[in-house]
């Protein structure tokens, strides 16, 4: 028996149920009939036999090379057709339904790229708050929500008019809610009795004018709620849930006063919110589907061209829905990021008590993770905590502590969170624990308070606070929480190197994050029996033999690649839950997206300038921050009215160098490689030359007796400076030709690429030092890359400093940390101080390096200069930092501009590549090159790149009519600029012309 699991997709049969019933839903909605008459048919159905069919298709976009297949659903509905006319009858199964199937992390394949669906939170049960602004004058409203009976209320009040109504949308019905209490045998004494407002002259006044209130259908409206309130709900921040319902209403109308009184602070409350995951939003699409299937069945049925036409409408619907984001596959970081997303409400507020983080969300949204712009407090992250439960209700796990300080791990709705206190990591309000033992602060019903630690008290650990990205920071909480942001953002966007390692310091996340991710452990034990760099199979105990199929070399939507290798051998005895399978972003069962590198925080020639960092050449031979990447380059062939478009080996004006890696058919040879400029796939497209136009061609052709063409070259370039090596060549003929070829590249580290360690400590490759030239400690160990020491005390990232400090102990001794954040608290307020110099210490003696530990300026070294030996004035700081080597690369970003097109009126270059937008030199332009001494280069730019007329149509003459360039310039607006900040400088500009006109005209401008 062989059992066979792939990789990177797994149908879980739940999925498939889902999609069963929510077909029955639809389809009963509208199919209910038994037969239908159409002219001369009657057309039969039978939904209970209906039938459910995964598929999968592959199509020739080229991004299906990404993912090979998209895996649909398809439903198909048995019909019986029958001829009045001919008396015969047809059996046909009715194909009704074909959709994309998502997986169990809600990943959709459409197009050959992995989407996912954002889960958000929608309101569930309990209360809300609103304020309708109606004619300048703010109406409070409270919004009750029954999800059990599918019920919402609204309780208004009116300031001006001192009136409460309670409205139900639903049947239209609107009354006064103090008549409501009466009905419900609720007085005017029990009222003021039980109200927090009872002697208020707010709340006698409303009573007062509820007496006026009077409606003929007042008794057929009073049954309605009569009915609905015998059931109990659940209502917002109440202290004991077996309260009366006289109780609960008159404490709705105690919040509404407390909401017009702004004494509500949080008015969208976490609890009453579910998470919202089921694929059941997508099938409201369908709705309109059956409707005109009903009435149109007939055509359906004798044409199936209808079917695919609204496959592609529903694909495209899933295309522009905004909660259907292409899935980051850059790395896993950015993978399990993006499953760990979730919006918070609606983009459409934008209220910032909204937005801001609350109470009641600790341990179930990162308190640090979120977007920038528009949708920030929106779209935020979960904890690693955080689970759903079969009802889409948020699930975490706490630790009950009790006086003994005796932890139970549990798991709590956020319904039962509310009436429980919550403490963090027993925080202490002084430093002396000895006094205050059992005095904590705790957060309680949203409140901040002081009290003794009894059994209803939870606490929360500060790692269940952060989303998974957050959790990869060491010593997060000695960095600014923004950097710790931006660092987290970094990680997801970093790309697999080549020379990956693990870490030196850990934070124990590392673990957690491989063994959520769905890579390949072995589900029963046994023993290994076949490996290959595509298959695993393993024979288990029970002799049964199970196959793990790996997908290599997989090429991810940000063009880099995804390998997996196994990690067994043949005759090996795995075990249940032993990892099978490595990858070049996960060394063992850790992630390593990057490399520990030797970092010296000073300064080199002036090319630290700005975070700028300075790399030495070892890093490029050892091939520390190469990374591979995947290019893609396709061609279609069509025929139009000029005729057929075609591949040939004869192209006109092309040097056989650039042809030299094709073959007879003007298509590139597969495994062959390729240079800037190279040809990747021919294509020549012959055109009638119009005789009328050009009375040369039309005598030529009248006396040779032939038709005349002009050939174009539309061939395909290796651009972009691309050098690679072509793997693989895919030709498609259907309806046209389509080619296809795939070329790898190996980037290297390059001048202008962009590193950046774990706290957001992030810079661009300025220079590119030889080894013997960069500065060197006594031991001749020199670093790998020089920053600028001034981002740390500027920014208040001190975590990198930690970092790099242990990172030298775990360097040279061979050893691995994983220290507690909140070491301090257990051992001593400077412990880790303590901790931090002994480790150097003991580094410095086991290895020998004295230079290590320096006892008179710890954590700081000395060094000479590697030009000429001499010693530097000063200490340095020296570390062993992880960096990584981020996906935006100096490749795809510079690109040349000329003089371009310039508007009218305000003079300034057209925007976009698309319009031919030139290059526009101003304010800021002016500034960097003032800071790094490029003066050369402002005669152009401050002249015929900017504003001025003169001197742009004197280029412009030289270029076209190739003449003289002739210097008729104005003064531009940016060397004003420049003139008056040299003059805050104290420094005096003198002009010596020759020519006197323009002397005394710059003297007017100028001064």
């Amino acid at each position: 028996m062989t059992t066979q699991i792939p990789y990177n997709y797994i149908f879980y049969p739940f999925i498939k149920n889902e999609y069963k019933s929510l077909f029955l839903i639809n389809i009963y909605k509208y199919l209910k009939f038994t037969f239908l008459k159409k002219n001369n048919f009657i057309i039969k159905s039978y939904p209970f036999n209906y039938e459910v069919k995964i598929t999968n298709i592959q199509s020739n976009t080229w991004l299906d090379c990404i993912q090979k297949y998209n895996y649909l659903i398809q439903i198909k509905l048995p019909i019986i057709i029958k001829n009045n006319i001919t008396k015969t009858f047809i059996y046909k199964k009715f194909l009704y339904y074909t959709l994309p199937i998502p997986n169990f992390y809600s990943i959709f394949i459409i197009n050959g790229i992995k989407r996912i669906l954002l889960p958000n939170l929608v309101n569930y049960e309990g209360i809300n708050f609103i304020i309708h602004n109606k004619y300048y004058i703010n109406i409070y409203i409270i919004n009750i929500i029954l999800f059990k009976y599918n019920i919402l209320f609204y309780v208004e009040l009116d300031i001006i008019n001192y009136s409460i109504y309670f409205i139900i949308p639903l049947l239209k019905v609107k009354i006064n809610f103090i008549y409501l209490l009466y009905f419900l045998k609720i007085n005017n004494k029990t009222i003021i009795k039980l109200s927090n407002y009872g002697k208020s002259f707010f709340l006698k006044t409303i009573l007062v004018n509820s007496i006026k209130y009077h409606t003929n259908n007042i008794k057929k409206e009073i049954k309605v709620f009569s009915i609905i309130l015998k059931n109990r709900f659940q209502t917002y921040k109440f202290n004991n849930k077996n309260l009366s319902i006289t109780i609960e209403l008159i404490k709705i109308l105690d919040l509404l006063i407390d909401f017009s009184l702004n004494k509500i602070s949080n008015k969208n409350h976490f609890g009453i919110t579910k998470i919202n995951i089921s694929i059941k939003n997508l099938f409201s699409f369908l709705n309109t589907y059956n409707i005109f299937l009903y009435h149109n069945i007939e055509y359906f049925i004798n044409n199936n061209k209808i079917i695919n036409n609204y496959y592609n409408l529903y694909k495209e619907f899933l295309l522009i829905n905004p909660l259907f984001r292409i899935l980051d596959e850059t790395n896993i970081v950015s993978e399990i990021s993006d499953l760990f997303k979730i919006i918070n409400y609606n983009f459409n507020t934008t209220s910032l008590i909204i937005r801001d983080f609350k109470i009641n969300q600790l341990n179930n949204l990162c308190i640090l993770h979120t977007s920038d712009g528009i949708s920030s407090g929106i779209l935020m992250s979960l904890t690693l905590n955080t689970f759903y439960d079969t009802k889409s209700n948020s699930i975490s796990y706490f630790y009950f502590q009790d006086i003994l300080t005796y932890k139970v791990p549990v798991n709590i709705n956020i319904n039962r969170q509310e009436y429980l206190k919550i403490i963090l990591m027993e925080l202490y309000n002084k430093k002396l624990n000895y006094f205050n033992k059992f005095i904590l602060p705790i957060f309680w019903y949203s409140n901040f308070s002081y009290t003794n630690c009894t059994k209803n008290t939870i606490n929360i650990n500060f790692k269940h606070l952060l989303g998974p990205s957050e959790n990869l920071i060491p010593f997060i909480f000695f960095t600014d929480p923004t950097r710790c942001l931006m660092g987290a953002k970094m990680q997801s966007q970093s790309i697999p190197i080549l020379g990956n390692k693990k870490l030196l310091v850990l934070t124990g996340a590392e673990n957690y994050m491989t063994y959520n991710y769905g890579l390949l452990y072995s589900i029963q034990e046994g023993v290994v029996t076949y490996v290959t760099s595509t298959k695993i199979i393993v024979k288990d105990i029970l002799n049964r033999e199970i196959t793990y199929l790996l997908n290599n070399n997989k090429m991810t939507t940000q063009l880099t690649v995804k390998h997996l290798y196994p990690i067994v051998w043949v005759g090996e005895r795995v075990l249940s839950g032993q990892l099978l399978v490595s990858s070049n972003y996960i060394t063992g069962d850790e992630i390593t997206t990057g490399s520990y590198i030797k970092v010296l925080y000073g300064s080199y020639f002036g090319y630290d300038y700005e975070d700028s960092i300075i790399a030495s050449q070892k890093l490029l031979y050892n091939n520390i921050f190469t990374s591979l990447h995947i290019y893609v380059y396709e061609a279609s062939y069509y025929y139009n009215y000029n005729g057929y478009e075609y591949s040939s080996l004869l192209i006109p004006n092309i040097s056989i160098y650039f042809k030299r890696n094709l073959n007879i058919y003007g298509i590139i040879k597969e495994g062959s490689c390729v240079l800037d400029n190279d040809i990747i796939i021919s294509k020549i497209v012959r055109r009638k030359v119009h005789l009328t136009i050009n009375k040369l061609c039309y005598f030529i052709s009248f006396l040779f007796g032939s038709i005349l063409y002009n050939i174009i070259n539309l061939s395909i370039k290796n651009s972009n400076n691309t050098f690679g090596k072509i793997i693989k060549v895919e030709i498609f003929l259907k309806n046209y030709l389509n080619i296809r070829v795939f070329i790898g590249n190996i980037n290297l580290l390059k001048i202008g690429d962009k590193v950046c360690g774990r706290h957001g400590n992030k810079g661009i490759i300025s220079y590119v030092s030889k080894n013997v030239d960069l500065p060197y400690m006594k031991n001749g160990e020199y670093p790998d890359i020089i920053t600028g020491s001034l981002g740390v005390p500027s920014r208040m990232n001190l975590g990198q400093l930690y970092e790099g400090l242990f990172g030298i102990k775990g360097f040279f001794l061979d050893t691995r940390l994983l220290i507690n954040n909140f070491i301090n608290k257990y051992y001593g307020i400077n412990y880790l101080k303590y901790y931090l110099y002994k480790s150097l210490l003991q580094s410095s003696c086991k290895t020998g390096y004295h230079t290590i530990y320096n006892a008179y300026d710890p954590g700081r070294v000395l060094t000479r200069d590697g030009r000429s030996g001499e010693k530097l004035k000063g200490a340095l700081c020296f570390g062993i930092v992880h960096y990584f080597k981020l996906i935006h690369m100096i490749k795809d970003k510079v690109h040349s501009r000329t003089v371009g097109n310039y508007t009218n009126i305000t003079q300034q270059p057209v925007r976009g590549k698309s319009r031919n937008g030139g290059q526009r030199f101003g304010e800021m332009e002016v500034w960097s090159l003032e800071a790094f001494g490029s003066a050369y280069l402002l005669r152009e730019l401050l002249t015929s790149r900017s504003d001025d007329i003169n001197s742009r149509n004197s280029l412009y003459n030289m270029i076209l009519n190739n003449t003289e360039y002739v210097l008729d310039s104005s003064i531009s607006e940016p060397f004003k600029i420049i003139i008056k900040e040299l003059k805050g400088l104290s420094l005096n500009i003198n002009l010596s012309i020759l020519y006197p006109n323009l002397f005394y005209k710059m003297k007017q401008i100028l001064f």
